[in-house]
């Protein structure tokens, strides 16, 4: 963290980190639903889009370990909570 950063509040890389991890998991819980549905047509689509975003968010890992303070977990998953609709999915894996 930078001088000028507040401690409570979390760095652009954590942030960042934070927000792809939760499309990661949305999309997850959206692969489950059509699975449930048996609507493979919609798996297909989801499935697609889940492996793009995960290339997404394994760059924006690559590129957290080159940056000179590392993203605190803490601050990662207090973007997730932070956002609008948080995944669901993240209560069954983060629990405190």
């Amino acid at each position: 963290m930078t001088d000028d950063q507040p401690q409570d509040q979390p760095t652009p890389v954590a942030e960042q980190l934070g927000e792809r991890y939760a499309r990661v998991l949305t999309l997850v819980e959206r692969c489950s639903h059509a699975v449930d549905a048996g609507n493979w047509a919609a798996l297909d689509d989801t499935a697609g889009e889940l492996s793009e975003a995960a290339n997404v968010l394994a760059s924006s890992a690559s590129a957290a370990t080159r940056e000179p303070v590392p993203a605190e977990p803490r601050a990662v998953l207090s973007t997730v909570l932070g956002l609008k609709s948080p995944p669901a999915l993240y209560g069954y894996l983060h629990r405190a």
